[in-house]
């Protein structure tokens, strides 16, 4: 059964590229499908506005979800360097404390540097890890750190939940019959952009998604949290024939060009430019939240 059902599986790709359908490639998490957005927790009753402004809120981290599977190209260490933990919180600990002041003005936020220069390395190493696992952190955790005298009541942590790269582009390509199956094949085949409609026009589009949790340390309780994905597409030019659909495409004398399948797309948008749109849309999330009168502007 499972010969037949690839043998199916091939003649429907066979249809679909002899009709030139559009198809959107993905080199994302395909065994990690896209959570639902976290349904959003807050208690006005519990903290208010100015709980957060007088008691003060840390970054604590920035970290990935236990297996997820961050590309990190074009702006990401490379692969093959570390990019542990800790790396993941110092690398993006910039993105997050820039969009904070941009977006919560009414209250201050106490970057990671400081609040590390509080928290041993062993109590941080913990936070991260059982954070990445996904779920609340447990009270004993959240009042080490609270005894740790970090000097603010709240600890704000992020968790990257989801990235993927697909493109949109048409793949019209010949087919070529492989005589051992009769069946049509695609590895190798020839491409004519001029002839077909959206592949002039081809796009590469990066989704991430991020989820934002706050904990009050005086009640070890997590008071807001909330995810979100976002989405950044970009434009290849066409006459570059650049990573094409997640194929290197190169041209040839005839005007055709010759398609090879790559692993990787250098030329996906930026992680940081679509995390900053996360980043952008949980703090307003959040200042709409306990700032009332931020809701009538």
């Amino acid at each position: 059964m499972k010969t037949l059902g690839s043998i199916l599986l091939l003649i429907l790709a066979s249809l679909s590229l002899m009709a030139g359908c559009a198809i959107p490639f993905s080199t994302g998490n395909t065994d990690s499908v896209p959570l639902p957005p976290i349904e959003k927790t807050f208690n006005p009753e519990s903290v208010s506005l100015q709980d957060f402004q007088e008691g003060g809120i840390a970054l604590g981290g920035i970290v990935i979800r236990q297996g997820v599977t961050v590309y990190r190209y074009p702006d990401l260490p490379a692969p093959g360097k570390r990019f542990e933990h800790f790396d993941q919180t110092e690398f993006w600990s910039s993105n997050s404390e820039r969009e904070f002041a941009e977006n919560v003005s009414s209250i201050s936020l106490t970057p990671f540097y400081r609040f590390n220069d509080f928290i041993e390395d062993d109590l941080l190493a913990s936070i991260w890890v059982k954070y990445a696992q996904g779920g609340c952190l447990h009270p004993e955790i959240l009042n080490s750190v609270h005894s740790a005298g970090p000097g603010v009541r709240f600890l704000l942590l992020f968790r990257v939940e989801h990235d993927d790269i697909s493109h949109d582009i048409d793949t019209s390509w010949s087919m070529y019959q492989n005589p051992g199956t009769g069946l049509g094949k695609v590895s190798g085949g020839g491409h004519d952009p001029d002839q077909v409609n959206k592949s002039n026009h081809p796009t590469i589009k990066r989704v991430v998604g991020l989820t934002m949790s706050v904990y009050d340390l005086d009640s070890a309780l997590c008071v807001w949290e909330s995810g979100v994905f976002d989405d950044v597409s970009q434009s290849i030019d066409p006459q570059a024939l650049n990573d094409y659909a997640g194929y290197q495409a190169q041209q040839i004398e005839t005007g055709q060009v010759v398609v090879a399948e790559e692993k990787e797309l250098p030329d996906a948008p930026a992680f940081n430019r679509v995390m900053d749109k996360c980043l952008d849309t949980l703090y307003t999330d959040l200042i709409r939240d306990v700032d009332p009168s931020s809701r009538r502007r």
